[in-house]
């Protein structure tokens, strides 16, 4: 196991921590992507979201799956009728109910 005290972080509005293996996910507020850190802090990979106003992050069955906290003031609202969920490797995008939405 490493310990590491802190990272910078790679967006404006962190509001989401998720460890997966050797990788920290970061849900921003701002944008509503995901940021994927190595153990070095530095960004692997961004994932773009169809979540908005992201709040939360989580992993469970093989997905990444984001949480909303409500309508944004900062941009025009996104339509969300689902609950994002995300291939953790390729950042493909999933409808609540399985089906695809786009890929990466």
């Amino acid at each position: 196991m490493v310990t590491v005290k802190e990272f910078e972080s790679p967006c404006v509005h962190p509001n989401g921590l998720q460890w997966a293996d050797d990788e920290l996910l970061v849900m921003d507020q701002k944008t509503d992507d995901v940021f994927v850190l190595d153990t070095s802090g530095d960004v692997s990979r961004r994932i773009p979201t169809p979540t908005e106003n992201g709040s939360g992050i989580a992993l469970g069955g093989g997905f990444i799956w984001t949480a909303s906290n409500g309508k944004t003031e900062v941009r025009p609202p996104r339509s969300q009728r689902y609950r994002p969920r995300l291939g953790p490797q390729a950042g493909s995008r999933f409808r609540g109910n399985g089906g695809p939405l786009s890929d990466p």
